[in-house]
């Protein structure tokens, strides 16, 4: 496994991603791949293409080369890259955000004073705060000294 994403790396692939969504003629449609054929933009021959393909409203298609790979795998995994890296920082932001509104929980629930008085978890007594319940030290000390069960 890498080492974890850096503030400046983050930062090059977020600006690598808005040049892409800046330059329009490349990321108006959506991103396919496929094996070489008459239609695909200058491509060698028996090589994958990954084109960027705009179907306008009135049903023409535009392509236009994104790359050319040997292998099909690679071609598939860069079609899908356009997309899935944005929904990758999407989805980073989110749990970030979750991850700050959590801490921010945490930190809230953490400055709470207690109440003086507690609830007894096993008889139900009022006990005061950072003291044991007398209630269940009496029922102990009770019956060890006449051999009965606590109560």
């Amino acid at each position: 496994m890498s080492d974890r994403l850096t503030p400046a790396r983050e930062a090059e692939i977020r600006e690598s991603m808005a040049a892409l969504d800046a330059n329009r003629t490349l990321t108006l449609g959506a991103w396919t791949a496929s094996q070489v054929n008459e239609k695909s933009v200058l491509p060698p021959a028996f090589a994958h293409v990954v084109e960027d393909v705009l179907r306008t409203e009135r049903g023409a298609v535009v392509r236009s080369s994104v790359g050319v790979f040997g292998d099909e795998r690679h071609a598939v995994f860069v079609a899908l890259a356009r997309t899935a890296v944005s929904d990758l920082l999407d989805e980073l932001d989110a749990v970030r955000n979750e991850r700050d509104e959590a801490l921010a929980r945490v930190t809230e629930l953490e400055a709470l004073t207690p109440a003086p008085i507690q609830t007894c978890r096993v008889c139900s007594a009022g006990y005061t705060y950072g003291q044991p319940c007398s209630t269940c030290e009496f029922n102990t000390l009770m019956a060890r000294e006449t051999g009965g069960e606590v109560a």
